[in-house]
């Protein structure tokens, strides 16, 4: 039950590092501890990162290289090493490069590479793998018949994927209707999801399926039972149904029974099984449709887990709520907890996952804005979000100093490589603007997606999300 997560890269990842928390008796927290961590720990001998992402039990990585980096439960060959070893530090998943996402399933992993094609390894008893066979995978195949793909996800038993002309396609498991194509049975090819259209990112959660348009509006389909599909009633969808009551919406997430929904006010809004507290709302009453997470603002990034879920806020400090017997929610403690609480110790991070019984997180310890009377003091961006061909408005402050500083504004796809240079010159203090229009540098328009948009002056840099529909 892997989410999208609304920040994966920042420039200069080479210092970034991964933590994790919660169980780990499979390997997957990545070091020396077997079992329970209620307090984050470093995950072993890796860096230079720009994405995670946590299945059931295993966790991934993705490298600033277009490499994956796997660990933890590997009975599945959800690892890729071409093996069935669990592991307890980082391996590289074979025959994998230029990758530059990634999403785990409970027991199968899937990475999109630059090409726009997608790949997948571990369990396939049900087709997750979409590879046209039910055989189980210890290093990745190309999944069949899909091209122009720019957003994937996994669920428990299911893998979706989003391409460039705003179709979904799914594949694996659709007992409930996870595969949203108006019928309840299995493939092991993709398929196209009904009914939908405009879409810019795709989540998955247990046996259910979300989508985020490119109006803002989050629909979903599948699995009911506990209200996950947030359309005011818990009667289970074979196509996609519209989120009641979400508008701007920047991303989305799954849990196994629950859903989380991310607004351009950093405000954070959930829906479905609330057993454990994981709706974040001070009860334990599951609801039909969304409802705000008490307690969190300026959120960056959100993520579910089976139980649990988490956030990062714009601080770049980690926040969790619900089941917590695993010490999911890395607050010190194994108490489930109903509104959400401060992981310890965790400060810099800008990408979070969740699995059954843990958690990760990418660190990058001097992100920031800073706020110095030498730096940087405003930059902002507006909208966050706009349609192809628009403009982004790109306003920022270069402080008081007695002469000119070098400043330059860049645009950067996920994998860190430059897009197109806005601004580089030598500027006096005072006000600027510039703006973007979603071309390259070859003046071409590039694909929706996530962009980052990086302002330095003088030796710091700020960065801001862009997202391109």
């Amino acid at each position: 039950m892997i989410a999208f997560t609304l920040i994966n890269l920042l420039i200069n990842a080479n210092i970034n590092t991964v933590w994790a928390w919660g169980y780990g008796g499979d390997g997957q927290l990545g070091n020396s501890y077997s079992q329970i961590q209620i307090i984050p720990v470093k995950t072993s001998n890796i860096t230079d990162l720009i994405a995670v992402s946590a299945g059931a039990w295993h966790s991934l990585a993705l490298k600033s290289g277009g490499t994956v980096w796997a660990w933890g439960d590997n009975i599945r060959g959800e690892l890729g090493d071409n093996s069935i070893i669990d592991r307890n530090a980082p391996v590289q998943t074979i025959n994998l490069t230029g990758i530059i996402a990634i999403a785990a399933g409970s027991k199968h992993s899937i990475a999109l590479k630059s090409n726009g094609t997608v790949w997948t390894w571990g369990r396939n008893d049900i087709g997750q793998l979409g590879d046209s066979s039910n055989i189980q995978r210890n290093a990745p195949v190309q999944v069949k018949n899909l091209t122009g793909i720019i957003t994937i996800a996994g669920g428990w038993s299911h893998s979706l994927a989003s391409k460039s002309d705003g179709t979904v396609w799914g594949w694996g498991l659709n007992d409930m209707g996870q595969l949203g194509d108006t019928s309840i049975c299995q493939t092991n090819i993709p398929v196209p999801v009904e009914n939908i259209d405009s879409v810019i990112l795709v989540a998955a959660g247990g046996k259910h399926s979300l989508a985020l348009k490119s109006d803002s509006t989050v629909w979903a389909w599948g699995d009911n039972d506990f209200g996950q599909l947030g359309d005011n009633s818990t009667i289970q969808s074979d196509t996609p149904v519209q989120v009641k009551n979400l508008s701007g919406i920047l991303t989305v997430a799954g849990g196994y029974y629950h859903s989380l929904a991310l607004k351009s006010d950093g405000t954070v809004w959930a829906w479905g099984d609330n057993t454990f507290g994981q709706l974040g709302d001070n009860s334990t009453t599951q609801s039909d449709t969304p409802i705000q997470v008490q307690n969190v603002i300026g959120v960056i990034a959100i993520a579910g887990g089976y139980g649990h879920s988490l956030a990062v806020e714009s601080d770049n400090t980690v926040w969790a709520w619900g089941r917590n017997d695993m010490g999911q929610l890395g607050d010190n403690s194994t108490i489930n907890h109903i509104t959400p609480v401060q992981t310890q110790n965790m400060d810099g991070a800008i990408a979070i996952a969740g699995g059954y019984g843990h958690s990760i997180v990418l660190v990058n310890p001097v992100l920031g804005i800073e706020t110095e009377k030498t730096e940087l003091t405003e930059f902002n961006i507006t909208p966050s979000i706009i349609k192809s061909g628009s403009n982004f408005t790109i306003k920022y402050t270069i402080p008081d100093i007695s002469e000119k500083s070098p400043v330059s504004i860049t645009i950067y796809n996920i994998l860190g490589q430059q897009v197109r240079k806005l601004v580089d010159k030598q500027l006096f203090s005072g006000n600027g603007v510039t703006t973007w229009n979603g071309h390259n540098e070859e003046n071409r328009l590039v694909n929706p997606g996530v962009y980052f948009c990086v302002l330095q002056a003088n030796i710091r840099k700020v960065n801001k999300i862009l997202i391109l529909n």
